[in-house]
């Protein structure tokens, strides 16, 4: 249960951080759904990669914390962006 906490916290600075690399232009300053999107992928393509280390397992729980903390790490982001002025 603890690993799914720091999995969500992880993937949480993961997806504040992917809003603001990716509030330039090109995202018209909507970046909140792409940040969500890349951090869930990186999620699963991470997921699947421990699917071959020995050591390792491939939990669709794990994804799940990543994928949630990637969301509201963006979300948070974005709520913080939108005192800032124009």
């Amino acid at each position: 249960m603890f690993d799914k906490v720091l999995h969500f916290f992880e993937y949480g600075i993961f997806g504040f951080l992917l809003y603001f690399a990716l509030a330039g232009e090109r995202w018209e300053g909507k970046p909140l759904l792409p940040a969500f999107m890349i951090g869930s992928i990186y999620g699963i393509s991470d997921e699947f990669h421990q699917y071959f280390v020995p050591t390792r397992e491939c939990d669709v729980f794990d994804f799940l914390a990543d994928a949630a903390g990637s969301g509201s790490g963006a979300f948070f982001a974005s709520f913080m962006s939108r005192g800032r002025a124009h």
